[in-house]
């Protein structure tokens, strides 16, 4: 080996090793900041709020568990179906495969229509810590092999007195 590839292969060891310690003093911010992540951690909020917080989130899950179930059982659609699809009483389960033709949703088609689910429900967990409805809630959800993540952006105001 030459010394120049060699000088080469340290420098870039030198790089590397920097690059990992930079991102090891910083893992809880990239963390945050890659999974977009914006709550409040629960240490930050008044104790007296944490037990609404994790009623809330428990909402939430339910809706999401829900919203799947629902997806699940109507072939991947929310509510409506493709055109053709089998109806089940008012219960339109969509085709996955029709006359040679491809008729499964993508991932990104189910989480938009899990997201759709949800928008309906998400707003009256609100109401289980007795605020009124929220007017918005944003949902975006996000599917993968192996789970499913939900995230909910819904103001909620809350007054101490």
């Amino acid at each position: 080996m030459k010394k120049g590839q060699t000088t080469l292969f340290v420098v870039l060891g030198i790089v590397i090793v920097v690059i990992a310690g930079i991102g090891y003093s910083f893992r809880e911010q990239i963390i945050t900041a890659a999974s977009g992540s914006s709550l409040t951690k629960a240490e930050t909020l008044p104790p007296q709020f944490a037990e609404k917080r994790t009623a809330v989130e428990e909402c939430i899950s339910a809706v999401l568990n829900q919203a799947i179930l629902t997806i699940s059982v109507q072939g991947g659609y929310a509510g409506e179906s493709p055109s053709g699809s089998y109806m089940l009483g008012e219960l339109p389960i969509a085709y996955h495969f029709s006359k040679g033709v491809d008729l499964i949703p993508t991932k990104e088609v189910v989480a938009e229509q899990i997201a759709k689910a949800m928008q309906k429900e998400v707003t009256a967990c609100a109401t289980i810590i007795d605020l009124p409805e929220p007017k918005t809630a944003k949902v975006q959800v996000k599917v993968d092999d192996e789970k499913v993540t939900a995230t909910v952006n819904m103001p909620l105001k809350v007054e101490i007195s």
